[in-house]
């Protein structure tokens, strides 16, 4: 099982906000990130609430 799959979507945000300011990455390339994850895992949760 994977391990945010049970956690507060709210609390997966802030922790990715988190790694995004520590590495400086670019919003867009994550959020095509997590477009292409609901995309190719259709059976998550986590990724359609974060994009929401």
């Amino acid at each position: 099982m994977h391990k945010d799959r049970n956690r507060d979507p709210a609390a997966i945000y802030e922790d990715l906000v988190a790694v995004l300011e520590a590495r400086q990455e670019c919003p867009v390339h994550v959020l095509r990130g997590l477009k292409d994850s609901i995309w190719n895992e259709p059976d998550r949760t986590w990724n359609k609430e974060m994009h929401a």
